[in-house]
């Protein structure tokens, strides 16, 4: 496996990024169960940061890796399981009514995150492939010139 140190690292990183996030923020997930606009803003708040860091792990991942363009939605899922794995075990998070809607919140979070990552880190791997074509184009055309 040409990326496996680097998948090996994204796993681990990811996984413990999304533990950080839930303990960092596991007091808040009561407000997701508050009726009306606070559960609201509550999802959508959930929603964005784990959006934001699928998106950010994605982006990092294509654009270093030349293969394996489609392992950021693992690791968009990677970063919500352990925050579904605590709320489910753990009854005093608050959240019982409400666990399938956050649930699945927060699996389309890293999912939409992880797609938008992916497109994003594609663009980024191109613009820095064709900056090093046209730098070794110009290298050699100067050497050439040299001689």
């Amino acid at each position: 496996m040409e990326n496996g140190a680097r998948v090996f690292a994204y796993v681990t990183f990811s996984t413990m990024i999304g533990i950080a996030i839930y303990l960092f923020t596991h007091r808040l997930f009561i407000y997701v169960e508050s009726p009306g606009i606070i559960g609201i803003v509550a999802l959508a708040g959930f929603f964005l940061v784990y959006g934001n860091m699928a998106f950010a792990l994605a982006r990092r991942f294509v654009s270093k890796a030349m293969k394996g363009v489609n392992f950021p939605y693992v690791l968009g899922l990677l970063l919500v399981v352990p925050t579904m794995l605590y709320i489910a075990f753990q009854p005093q998070t608050g959240v019982h009514k409400s666990m399938p809607v956050l649930f699945m919140d927060l699996a389309i979070a890293g999912l939409l995150g992880s797609f938008g990552g992916i497109k994003s880190g594609l663009k980024k791997r191109n613009k820095r492939l064709t900056r090093l074509q046209k730098k070794g184009k110009n290298q050699s055309n100067h050497s050439v010139s040299n001689h």
